[in-house]
């Protein structure tokens, strides 16, 4: 380029830039951009520019609707419990968050759900709360690392007061008196021992004379509660009944045996020639029964206020093989369940909920739970550990 050129062309530019500046200095009002664009006029109309919502810090669980199944935690939920602080206040229930510890309270009557604890739990993999509402004990961690520990809610935070119980647990649970129920594992035995977190102090209720054990524990420390070696459709099992610190060997045993009691009824299914069976067992007449539907026990709780009854999961349509019960454990094998309530006393069956039908969801149901009034069984979800309600009414099982 010439150099005349190149000054003129120069001389343009400044000229320009001066005008800008210029106008800026003296006619612009200073306004930033979104100022003007807020201004934008469309004509003449009714629409007005959305507002900022502020998420609620405190979901609601819908309650308002007539369902009889509800879900109430979209995460995995370690334990949970129906908690009244006093015998009138509204019954809420309470759910710790797989792998923080975190607990959250759901108020039954409004739907609000709160956190009632924010005190970090690290790995948190197993939980149970007091009907009470004032502790709770937790499982953290996995083999010689895990720890168990004992939790006071405080009332003016969402906080855990915690300590440690330093003993090689491999099962726990809550009782009706908010106590804790736990079982130790030694070199030849399992001991059970009830922990009153109140007075701190360890009470020995029992002592299995096997190693590997599965608990059905009662809902009170004296019992009864039913113990049985860990199933496996490979291995014979056989059943006793723990009352009174009395350790009681009943007629029942049997390949992949599992069982859930009552103080007076027990469900029970076994391998009989490569075929799971279900069996119902009346402890006052000393009677077993073949029941007709198949169930795995640990999908079943009794009512409370009628112990021949119990709550199960299952479908008529659920297939089972001589490898049940252990490819369920596995999570091999998985369920579509209904909810049934099943008679001991006659081994008749009615059908409460199809939960696939009526929902449009299909749940491999686990870790019963009913409300002490029989108003409401609680359950998990196998498949993603969500918690879901049923309410419940007797007069649903008609003449059962």
């Amino acid at each position: 380029m010439k150099r005349p050129l190149f000054i003129i062309f120069g001389t343009i530019v400044i000229l320009i830039l001066l005008v800008v500046w210029f106008y800026v200095l003296f006619f612009s009002d200073g306004r930033t951009p979104s100022d003007s664009f807020t201004e934008l006029s469309f004509g003449d109309t009714d629409t007005e520019l959305p507002t900022q919502i502020t998420p609620p810090t405190e979901p609601v669980i819908d309650i308002s609707t007539p369902k009889k199944l509800r879900q109430l935690t979209t995460k995995p939920t370690i334990g949970y419990q129906e908690v009244r602080s006093h015998a009138s206040a509204t019954p809420e229930v309470w759910h710790v968050e797989s792998g923080t510890g975190h607990v959250y309270s759901i108020n039954l009557l409004t739907g609000e759900e709160k956190r009632v604890s924010g005190t970090t739990i690290p790995l948190a993999l197993t939980a149970a709360i007091t009907p009470n509402g004032q502790h709770a004990m937790f499982q953290s961690g996995t083999g010689n690392s895990r720890e168990f520990v004992i939790g006071r809610f405080n009332s003016d935070s969402d906080t855990l007061t915690t300590g440690l119980l330093a003993e090689p647990i491999i099962d726990f649970t809550t009782t009706d008196d908010s106590t804790f129920l736990y079982a130790v594992q030694t070199a030849n035995s399992v001991t059970g021992k009830e922990y009153n977190p109140e007075t701190d102090r360890t009470n020995t209720l029992f002592t299995l004379p096997f190693r590997e054990a599965a608990i059905d524990w009662g809902n009170v420390a004296s019992g009864p509660h039913y113990a049985y070696p860990k199933a496996s459709s490979k291995l014979e099992g056989f059943l006793y009944q723990i009352k009174d610190g009395v350790l009681t060997r009943l007629p029942i045993d049997g390949f992949g045996l599992t069982a859930a009691g009552s103080p007076s009824h027990i469900l029970f299914s076994t391998q009989v020639n490569n075929k799971y069976t279900t069996y119902t067992q009346n402890l006052i007449s000393d009677e077993t029964n073949l029941f007709s539907m198949v169930v795995i026990p640990d999908k079943c709780t009794p009512l409370i206020k009628n112990s021949s009854r119990f709550i199960c999961g299952g479908n008529i349509t659920n297939s089972f093989t001589d490898k049940t019960p252990d490819t369920w454990y596995q999570g091999i094998t998985t369920y579509s369940d209904s909810l049934w309530e099943i008679n001991t006393n006659n081994s008749i069956s009615v059908q409460l909920f199809d939960i696939r039908r009526e929902s449009g969801k299909e749940l491999d149901t686990t870790d019963y739970l009913m409300s002490p009034t029989d108003e409401r069984v609680y359950f998990i979800n196998k498949s993603d550990r969500t918690l879901w309600l049923f309410n419940y009414t007797p007069e649903e099982a008609g003449a059962l």
